[in-house]
C-alpha cells in the first residue's frame, strides 16, 4: 500500500496566527491510496477538502519510503507517488521523499529525488530500523544530512514512536 502523510503549515493559514518566527507548528494527517471506508482515513482528496476548509492553503506530504524492510523498488514507488500527487496540484502540495539511512539504496534514492527537484526529505528513524545510540546508525544518518545540505534539501526527521519494547529510546 502506497502511503503518503499530509502535513499541514498552520503559519499557512488565512488568518493571522501569533506565532513564534524561531518555529512552525504543524497539523498533519495520513492519506492513503485506495484506503477503505473508514472515518478516520483520508485519501489526497478529502485531505484537500479538509485542509481548504480550514483556510490552509499550501501542504507538504511526506513519503514513507523510510520504513525498515522496504526494497529499492518499493521505496522508489512510494516516492514516484507522493511526488505525482503534488505535481497534480503544485499549487497547493510540494513532496518531501522519504529516506532510509540504513538501506543499500538510500545513495539512490537521494540521487532521484534531487533530479525530481524535490527540496524536501524525511527520516523516521525509529521507522527505519536505527538505534541511535550505536555508532553506525549515527554515521549512516550523518552521511544522509551531508549530502542533503550540498543541495541545500531541508530533512524532517521523526525521532520515535509508541511502541513498548523500545519505550526506552
Amino acid at each position: 500500500m502506497k502511503y503518503l502523510i499530509f502535513l499541514l503549515l498552520l503559519t499557512s493559514c488565512s488568518s493571522p496566527l501569533k506565532t513564534n518566527p524561531r518555529y512552525s507548528t504543524d497539523f498533519h494527517m495520513h492519506i492513503h491510496e485506495n484506503i477503505p471506508n473508514e472515518d478516520m482515513e483520508f485519501d489526497a482528496k478529502r485531505a484537500l477538502l479538509a485542509a481548504d476548509s480550514i483556510g490552509i492553503r499550501r501542504a507538504l506530504v511526506l513519503s514513507r519510503a523510510y520504513h525498515a524492510g522496504l526494497d529499492a523498488k518499493e521505496a522508489r514507488k512510494i516516492n514516484e507517488f507522493v511526488i505525482s500527487e503534488a505535481r497534480r496540484n503544485p499549487e497547493n502540495l510540494a513532496p518531501a521523499c522519504g529516506i532510509n539511512p540504513k538501506s543499500i539504496f538510500f545513495q539512490d534514492e537521494l540521487r532521484f529525488c534531487r533530479y525530481q527537484k524535490v527540496r524536501v526529505l524525511k527520516i523516521h528513524t525509529m521507522a527505519a530500523g536505527m538505534d541511535l545510540k550505536r555508532e553506525d546508525d549515527r554515521k549512516k544518518l550523518e552521511d544522509v544530512l551531508t549530502e542533503a545540505d550540498k543541495y541545500d534539501q531541508t530533512v524532517i526527521i521523526h525521532g520515535n514512536f509508541p511502541v513498548k519494547q523500545r519505550g526506552n529510546e
